[in-house]
């Protein structure tokens, strides 16, 4: 013969809650919006690379580092479009920044 054992759950319900409690809560709140307004206010970090450190530069930051329009740039890129400082990522065109010094350093007009 197997028995069923029925335990009844006892659950305890404080008859107050404590005075510290709510105080506790309002000073998380203020914390809290202390922090979010710290970050607002410190700038983020830029992390990116400047871009006379980058191996690739886009068309536009080629364009801002050499001082020479991105529409010369493009010319450049579709008259030649196996030169070496020419990479095509996917659908992207890329300069390779030294290779790209190099064919100025020996170019006499652009």
């Amino acid at each position: 013969m197997s028995q069923i054992t029925v335990l009844n759950e006892m659950t305890y319900k404080p008859k107050a809650i404590p005075a510290v409690i709510p105080l506790v809560y309002d000073a998380l709140f203020k914390l809290e919006s202390k922090v979010a307004e710290a970050k607002k206010v410190q700038p983020k970090a830029d992390t990116r690379l400047p871009i006379c450190d980058k191996y690739l530069l886009t068309i536009e930051e080629a364009a801002e580092y050499f001082g020479i329009g991105q529409k010369r740039i493009r010319r450049l890129i579709s008259l030649d479009p196996t030169a070496r400082f020419i990479l095509t990522v996917g659908n992207r065109t890329q300069i390779k920044r030294k290779e790209f010094e190099k064919y100025i350093d020996e170019a006499s007009c652009v």
